[in-house]
């Protein structure tokens, strides 16, 4: 079982997907306007370790990211 906290109601949710066989996720990575740092590589540490979270217990996972690039 996969407990996230949910930001909104301040508390830890089960993670229970739509589809047994599948979970889809979506990640939009960060804008960046300067230089970059480790803190921009954040979003996809994240995705990475949550994808490989949910394949564990679930059998697999189909990711869309999106990337902007400024300038």
């Amino acid at each position: 079982m996969i407990r996230l906290y949910n930001t909104a109601s301040r508390h830890k949710d089960n993670f229970t997907p739509q589809n047994e066989k599948n979970v889809t996720m979506y990640c939009c990575g960060p804008t960046v306007y300067n230089f970059a740092h480790i803190g921009n590589l954040r979003t996809y540490i994240f995705e990475d370790l949550l994808s490989r979270t949910i394949r564990l217990h679930y059998c697999g996972t189909f990711g869309v990211r999106l990337r902007r690039r400024r300038g």
